[in-house]
Order: C-alpha cells, then structure tokens, then sequence
C-alpha cells in the first residue's frame, strides 16, 4: 500500500459514506484499518451535504467506500476527490428493485429508474458486499490479506446466521404486510415474503 496512505500507526486510511458500510469495513480490518464515516452519527444519510474540507479529505485516504446513487454530494465527491481510490458497493450488492417513496424519480423511464439502494437490510446481499470490501481492503493492503479474509468469513458467518434467524422466524407470520414511514425495507420484504408498504 501507499505508504502516505497509512496513519501514524500504520493503519490502512479508510473513509465509509455511512455506518453500514463504516460498520463492514471495521469488522473485516480489524486492528489494520481506521475507518472514519462521511455520515455523522443520527444524521440522514439520504440528505448529506459535504464540506470543502471533507471533499478534499478523501484524496487523503486509502479507501473510499461508499454506494453510487445513495448519497449524491459523495458520489460527486469521490468523482472530484477520489476517482482511483472510491470503491463503490452497489455492483456487488445487486440492486434490482426500483426505489419507492421519496427516493423514486417521478416520471422516470423503466429502463432508467432509481433503484432502492438499502441492500444492507438483506443479509444475504450484505454478505456479497463484505467480500467485495474484503477483496479491495486486499488490493490496498495485500500485507493484511489473510486478516481481512478471516474477517470478512466472521462476517459472513455473521450475516448468514441472521439470515437463517429471520427465515425461521418470518416463515409462519400470520400476517406478512410490513408498514413503515420510509420504505427502506423492499430487499428484506423480498428475502423473506413480505409485503412492504409506505405511509
């Protein structure tokens, strides 16, 4: 790895837009990581604004992860700021249902519509993700490789527990409509035969 890339103490530089994939990142790096998130803590995501000084940080940092089409302002940022190092999730996490609600473009054609971009809500699309977190932590820093791909496997352990937990515990549900005041929940509704429906 770039060796200015690296903090102080050696650690990999890791920028994450928002806690989830903060949250990814800081479970396969482990001690080799110091990842920092665009998106403070109880902020919405969905409506970040970034400084001139948070634009220009991210040239700084090893790796920028973040999910195209989630956050604009990033996704301009890491155009401007970070075009070789911003790693982008959405490819790996799969996205193939429109976005509803507030997210949704109105009077957008089909074959150009928003999709929903909360793929984390699924575990089972969250665990391609990690892998695809692990094999960039790698690229970065192929010193670590065999840490991040132990815990990358934690993390899928992880994940695919909770999937097999909500499987059980969704599979005799009486009634299946899921009602919510931000439709952030159509990958998990699908993973598990629920019916999500917005106020």
């Amino acid at each position: 790895s770039d060796p200015s890339r690296s903090g102080s103490d050696g650690r990999l530089q890791v920028t994450a837009s928002f806690y989830p994939l903060q949250w990814a990142t800081q479970q396969i790096g482990g001690d080799h990581v110091d990842v920092a998130s665009l998106t403070p803590p109880g902020a919405e995501p969905h409506d970040l604004e970034l400084t001139p000084r948070q634009v220009a940080g991210l040239g700084g940092a090893a790796l920028v992860v973040y999910a195209s089409g989630f956050q604009p302002a990033v996704d301009d940022a890491v155009r401007a700021a970070a075009p070789t190092t911003g790693f982008d999730v959405a490819p790996a996490a799969d996205l193939t249902i429109a976005a509803t609600g507030e997210e949704a473009t109105p009077g957008t054609p089909a074959d150009n519509a928003v999709m929903d971009p909360h793929f984390w809500l699924d575990p089972v699309r969250f665990e391609a993700v990690a892998l695809a977190i692990r094999d960039r932590l790698v690229a970065a820093d192929p010193t670590n490789a065999a840490a991040y791909a132990a815990g990358a496997d934690r993390l899928v352990a992880e994940l695919t527990s909770l999937d097999r937990e909500f499987a059980a515990g969704l599979a005799d549900c009486t009634q299946t409509y899921l009602v919510t005041s931000h439709t952030a929940f159509a990958y998990l509704a699908q993973r598990y035969g629920l019916q999500q429906e917005g106020i």
